[in-house]
């Protein structure tokens, strides 16, 4: 099992994501839990990203909301979550 390591935006748009989606908590939760143990674990729809974001993963919290990620040997670095055209910006 990898650890998890927030970046400072990570905690920042994280915050504002669960101030802003109260009832989402519970699954933001579970989807940071399932990171923990298998990034790639299907229920989490990860898939790589391109362009300028091409080292790094997004999975799915929901249709509408995305985390960006990166996968190391012990640890996954979570950058970025909201809404899935904001998130990419700000990376």
């Amino acid at each position: 099992m990898r650890g998890l390591i927030a970046s400072p935006v990570f905690r920042k748009t994280s915050r504002r994501f669960l101030e802003g989606n109260p009832k989402l908590e519970q699954k933001f939760v579970k989807v940071l839990s399932v990171l923990k143990k298998d990034p790639f674990d299907s229920s989490l729809k990860t898939h790589k990203l391109h362009g300028s974001l091409s080292q790094l993963y997004a999975c799915s919290i929901n249709y509408n909301y995305r985390i960006v990620f990166s996968v190391g040997e012990e640890a996954v670095i979570l950058y970025a979550v909201g809404p899935h055209d904001e998130v990419y910006k700000s990376n």
